[in-house]
């Protein structure tokens, strides 16, 4: 859910918007770390990204 979310806005979303989006509680989120020590998503200026491993 959080590479959709993150895929329909390129330029990024923060964890109080993916939460949000998502309906669950911001600590939920964190899973968003787990995706970006994979490099799966990127993790700038406190927003997260899709990362260039999800062309693959």
């Amino acid at each position: 859910m959080i590479l959709d979310l993150l895929q329909e806005k390129p330029e990024g979303m923060g964890v109080t918007e993916l939460a949000n989006k998502m309906d669950v509680a911001k600590s939920t989120v964190p899973y968003a770390d787990v995706i970006a020590k994979e490099k799966i998503c990127n993790e700038m200026s406190d927003k997260y990204m899709l990362g260039l491993k999800c062309l693959k």
